[in-house]
């Protein structure tokens, strides 16, 4: 073995001896119930995801709290509060273009079928597609989530479900990776409320091998610990930067314009008379068809302004097109679509390019996601059919998962399409019907379709047989 391999393998040792220190030291504080100083070991996110949450609840904006006007003598002039919650369309969006259509499982090895219909019996009864959703809108929002997988006795079997955990749902997520990214440690604190509106603190702990459930008692942690038999972390994180990473400066600055045009439009919304040269006898502002009297060429008008100024529009439009464009997000507002022809498939397609683009980056996060979420499916299923897990079927189970098309096949254009490059002689049948979205299995449909030419070929000839053997008169 060469002196640099030994290198690498020592550095590789090194590092893993490391983490694996780290967790020990974990463990043995969890073991003595010291769960406050596992928490100062533990990586935080609540400082980050206030922040996120400040700019994604449109009540908390700046645009939401601005000071009324002080007036010498006069109570305020109330200022307009227009927050625009451009943060809440721009991550829903990128969820639906994401998740907006359910994905689909597939099992790759034949000799498993009974695993794989216990493995979407737990799919379908988790509601994977709905949680998933729900935990990348959080993680979009907050910039991160997770997923816990809890295990317990139903009629005494065990069964299993699951739980979305965000800071927003009363969550303070904890957790300790190695240098390789591998999660070693998962932390929960939460609080709950007794019958008797007693607060309760919770901190509970995960390693592959244990539970530790914390409740605060006194000055200390009465602490509960549980074996892990998964023999997995039982959760799934889901962490990313914001979805309107970049863009909160435009959006304020849009926010703070909309509110000045407010304010200038409410001020003159109550026109207001100027008079020049000699005006007499004004009326009460209460009074109707009351008469007005100038003199020596005095002259009366409301003070109005036309329009705002055409570099404001040209603001308003510009930073739209940025934060709509910087985000990969989609402008779909009705004067939007009211300006497109008549739109197909494909012509959505252009419409959408960006948000789809952003879709396809998300996916390779989310896809390593999704299949570590699988991995540990296939966990639970050893402890909830330890009979199938004898026999080795949920090992040689080979799950795999395809993202769908946010967007809706425009099949009419494909046939037209597929036609007429047949008819022009540019695809042969075969081709046609491996092109066709119509057909699953091109394989079988190209048996049928070769059936079907033998059997009319046969009908022919009998056709012809027939007009041969006819008598003739």
């Amino acid at each position: 073995m060469s002196v640099e391999i030994k290198s690498v393998i020592q550095v590789l040792k090194n590092e893993l001896n490391a983490a694996l220190g780290r967790k020990q030291e974990l463990v043995e504080l969890l073991s003595e119930s010291d769960l406050t100083r596992v928490k100062d070991r533990l990586e935080n996110f609540d400082d980050r995801i206030g922040i996120a949450l400040s700019q994604y609840d449109p009540t908390l904006h700046d645009a939401a709290n601005r000071p009324d006007k002080k007036r010498k003598g006069k109570e305020p002039k109330k200022t307009a509060k227009l927050p625009i919650p451009f943060q809440r369309m721009i991550n829903q969006q990128a969820t639906a273009f994401l998740f907006g259509q359910e994905g689909t499982f597939s099992n790759n090895n034949k000799d498993t079928d009974d695993a794989f219909m216990d493995f979407m019996g737990i799919i379908n009864s988790t509601r994977f597609h709905s949680t998933i959703r729900e935990a990348k809108t959080l993680a979009g929002a907050e910039t991160i989530s997770a997923k816990l997988y809890h295990l317990y006795l139903e009629d005494g079997e065990v069964a299993v479900k699951t739980k979305i955990l965000a800071y927003s749902k009363g969550d303070h997520l904890y957790y300790k990776k190695d240098e390789f990214g591998k999660l070693i440690v998962f932390g929960r604190y939460y609080e709950t409320t007794t019958n008797d509106k007693t607060i309760e603190k919770h901190f509970d702990v995960y390693t592959s091998e244990q539970i530790f459930r914390g409740k605060a008692s006194g000055i200390g942690w009465k602490v509960e610990v549980e074996a892990n038999f998964i023999g997995k972390i039982p959760v799934i994180i889901y962490e990313q930067p914001v979805e309107w990473d970049g863009v909160q400066p435009l959006i304020e600055r849009r926010e703070e314009i909309q509110c000045k045009d407010a304010d200038v439009n409410d001020y003159f919304a109550d026109p207001k008379l100027v008079g020049e040269g000699v005006v007499k006898g004004l009326p009460d502002p209460d009074d109707t068809g009351a008469v007005i009297q100038v003199q020596n060429g005095g002259k009366l008008s409301y003070l109005t302004y036309d329009s705002a100024p055409e570099n404001r529009t040209n603001e308003y439009h510009t930073l739209e097109r940025l934060i709509y464009g910087m985000t990969f997000s989609a402008d779909i507002s009705f004067d939007t679509i009211k300006n497109m022809t008549i739109p197909s498939g494909k012509a959505w397609r252009y419409v959408f390019t960006a948000p789809l683009l952003k879709a396809k980056n998300h996916q390779d996060r989310y896809g390593e996601l999704i299949d570590r979420e699988i991995n540990l499916i296939k966990a639970i299923m050893k402890v909830l059919f330890p009979k199938m897990d004898s026999s080795n079927e949920i090992d040689l189970l080979d799950v795999s998962y395809e993202f769908a098309s946010p967007m809706p096949d425009d099949v009419l254009d494909d046939l037209t399409n597929i036609k007429t490059a047949v008819d022009g002689g540019f695809m042969s049948l075969e081709g046609a019907v491996r092109q066709n979205p119509l057909v699953e299995d091109y394989g079988q449909e190209l048996e049928r379709l070769a059936q079907e030419r033998a059997q009319e070929q046969q009908r022919q000839q009998n056709l012809r047989l027939m007009d041969i053997t006819e008598p003739t008169f």
